[in-house]
């Protein structure tokens, strides 16, 4: 790779792959506010303003819940995401089970935790009230009830991104919102069950969650199949080590929690602590865009390492750069100008203290929403690269220190306002950090993307000759075909077994020319690698965006028909001495290795 910066010519199929992705992770990080935001709200308005102030002291417990989601599902995805890009369906089932069995045995351990230990629990979380131990005590034991099925089926959510089945997943958070919103008032308004029916409410609708996503897991083609006899033990601590930086940063947030909320008692008042609560519950709408946009560089940064695909790998970061960016300021400036109308979703009164505390914080960390995009992909960016010093380092920063050590500073002056101010210098200073590392690891500043992104050291020197060329029409597979040859001739590979892989390529990409984008919506395109390796074997790897075909299995469903049927398949595959086929994140991704 002589220059990452250089914009790849696959563009078009990673921004389409891309996008793809993006809905879904960012509806898995809103779900869980858009709840969080109708329990504040009927909290507010059917019981009292007090009693979010209550939920925000659980705020930190779920915190628990999401480090432990986060360890599991980062080192899983980046596993996984290798395994897939090398085509090993053993161990991504492995690696599923270890996921699931794990998940299942923590979600034990912290329903106990949250039922029979809930009065010592809401000690930890600040109650500084009997009323408030009370409450938060039986708000945690009706929690308690949905707590398995919610890690399960947070992991389920990714791993059905993988295989492509995305309509599930809409369907599951439809069904889970619907379902909280219409308990929340029969429990509340209804049966008068106060906080218990919140707590109970978002229990029962995390259960309907899971009982939709885990059908798809019992199908017989899924690639991601428990079993038991076959869970990979041995991948555990790799998967912890890989994970931990995101529940490092969730531990570190929900211990953040729990000083900024005794700063905000002290010096804040009630208004501030409602204020910091009906933000939290919120919150995850603004950040939903950045996080998600973090969640898909790290799947699919995992992904090309297993393919030792270098070229993609930057491609990627310009497209959060260049596309979601964007998305994100016009975000920030929307919350600024409307953060009168937030604050009047959780407090009727414009002229209470609370009100204004509401107002000024969701104001202020408008400017944060662009940065955060900045943050999550900076970390989920290196963990996929498995920089994990350098993530813990970042996550401790960005979830504490980066906060705690200015609101600490600022809280006893400015009351509220200094703890608003202090997230605000917070995030700022973590969205440093990433380029902090760059150019201490480069000791200099970077010249190129390719340096900024660490590549060379990810991925070592670039011995192998390759070529990347894209096919967007029939017409175009010819001349690619041209070019693979005079690129293989260019790099000494005799001339038949340089016609060969040329005769190859061009059959097969001239069959999803042909076929694959005269199918579906829009215009498609079929990225074409060439890599030729030092065992003297010629890599062609072609991906596209068409509906998913297999080859292999068409050519031997067809095998006892007519000789003529699929005579180009079956050519190659006697000229090939490797194929293989996989759908990769609803990618169709077809390997053919040729002697020279």
């Amino acid at each position: 790779m002589k220059d990452s910066g250089h914009r790849n010519p696959h563009s078009k199929i990673l921004t389409h792959l891309f996008f793809r992705l993006l809905p879904v992770q960012v509806l898995i990080v809103a779900m869980g506010s858009v709840n969080s935001i109708v329990d504040g709200v009927v909290a507010a308005r059917g019981i009292d303003a007090g009693t979010v102030g209550v939920i925000g002291l659980y705020y930190s417990m779920v915190r628990v819940f999401e480090a432990v989601s986060a360890v599991l599902l980062g080192g899983s995805a980046v596993l996984c995401g290798r395994y897939l890009g090398r085509g090993d369906t053993q161990k991504i089932k492995g690696m599923f089970s270890l996921n699931l069995t794990v998940a299942f045995l923590t979600g034990v351990v912290l329903t106990f935790v949250n039922t029979v230990l809930a009065p010592s629990a809401s000690v930890v979380l600040g109650a500084d009230t009997a009323l408030q131990k009370s409450a938060l005590a039986v708000y945690a034991r009706g929690y308690a009830i949905g707590i398995i099925p919610m890690l399960l089926a947070g992991q389920l959510a990714a791993f059905l991104q993988m295989e492509h089945s995305y309509t599930r997943n809409y369907v599951g958070v439809a069904v889970m919102i619907a379902l909280n919103i219409i308990l929340d008032i029969l429990f509340v308004y209804v049966l008068h069950l106060e906080l218990w029916g919140l707590a109970l409410a978002t229990s029962i609708s995390n259960w309907a969650y899971f009982l939709v996503l885990v059908p798809h897991f019992f199908r017989k083609k899924t690639v991601f199949a428990y079993q038991f006899s076959g869970i990979l033990w041995e991948r555990f601590k790799d998967m912890i080590v890989i994970g931990f930086p995101g529940a490092i940063l969730v531990i570190c947030l929900a211990a953040r929690y729990m000083v900024i909320n005794r700063l905000l008692i002290r010096y804040g008042g009630s208004g501030g602590l409602s204020a910091m609560s009906a933000f939290n519950m919120i919150t995850g709408l603004f950040l939903a865009l950045g996080l998600g946009a973090g969640a898909v560089v790290r799947m699919l940064t995992s992904v090309f390492i297993g393919e030792d695909d270098r070229e993609a790998v930057p491609e990627i970061i310009r497209i959060v750069y260049t596309r979601v960016m964007p998305l994100c300021i016009l975000l920030g400036v929307l919350v600024y100008l409307f953060s009168g109308q937030l604050a009047g979703i959780f407090f009727r009164d414009p002229a209470a203290e609370v009100f204004r505390e509401t107002k000024t914080l969701f104001s202020l960390y408008s400017v944060c929403i662009p940065l955060v995009l900045v943050c999550t992909v900076s970390s989920n960016y290196f963990q996929a690269l498995r920089r994990n010093v350098f993530v813990n380092v970042m996550s401790v920063f960005d979830g504490f220190i980066g906060m705690v050590v200015p609101a600490v500073l600022l809280a006893p002056r400015y009351g509220a306002t200094g703890v608003w101010i202090a997230l605000v210098l917070g995030i700022a200073a973590t969205a440093t950090l990433g380029f902090i590392y760059s150019i201490l690891c480069n000791r200099r500043i970077p010249r190129t993307l390719s340096e900024w992104l660490l590549i060379d050291q990810t991925f070592g020197p670039d011995t192998n000759p390759r070529l990347c060329e894209t096919v967007r029409s029939t017409a175009e597979v010819s001349s690619v075909a041209e070019k693979v040859q005079g690129f293989c001739t260019q790099h000494d590979v005799p001339p038949r077994e340089a016609f060969y892989v040329a005769l190859c390529l061009e059959e097969m990409a001239g069959n999803i020319a042909d076929h694959g984008f005269q199918v579906g919506k829009g215009s498609h395109a079929a990225d074409i690698r060439v890599i030729l390796k030092e065992d003297r074997k010629i890599c062609t790897v072609i991906r596209d965006d068409c509906i998913p075909f297999d080859p292999l299995e068409w050519a031997q469903i067809t095998s006892g028909g007519d000789p003529a049927d699929n005579i180009g398949i079956r050519m190659v595959l006697r000229l090939a001495s490797d194929v293989s086929y996989q759908n990769l994140l609803g990618m169709n991704v077809l390997s053919m290795k040729i002697d020279s």
